[in-house]
């Protein structure tokens, strides 16, 4: 949407304008995505994001007339599921804030898509171990 970034998405993403120039353009990425998912059923998998980034995702295609590689698969936002866990965490809990009450550390490298992916795991795996509260 926005071929030139500002210096703050460079500085927080650590990413020069030159690799944003050289980045392939959504419709090859979303082919990419398409062609990784084959080998995934939808009524096996869910996919997990800590926020809207699926929401994102469905409005980018939809504005440049693309299929959404993620729309047949069910998706669980870990960020709505850590308030019902750690209502403490308030409404729109960041990671950072709730790592320590689901005891994990802070990233090392936040914002880089690899870490981001793992602290979407970590986050996953800390809430299947927490333990199941009844409001009864």
């Amino acid at each position: 949407l926005n071929r030139e970034l500002s210096d703050y998405c460079k500085n927080l993403l650590r990413l020069s304008q030159q690799t944003i120039d050289q980045a392939s353009c959504l419709p090859v990425i979303v082919t990419e995505i398409e062609k990784y998912l084959l080998d995934f059923k939808p009524e096996n998998c869910c996919l997990c994001s800590f926020g809207p980034d699926l929401i994102q995702v469905a409005q980018d295609t939809t504005r440049q007339g693309l299929s959404d590689p993620f729309d047949q698969f069910a998706w669980l936002n870990l960020q709505s599921e850590t308030r019902g866990v750690l209502p403490e965490a308030g409404t729109r809990p960041q990671r950072e804030d709730i790592k320590p009450g689901l005891g994990l550390s802070e990233s090392v490298n936040r914002h880089d898509a690899l870490d981001d992916a793992r602290d979407v795991k970590l986050i996953l795996d800390a809430l299947c171990r927490m333990p199941w509260k009844s409001s009864l």
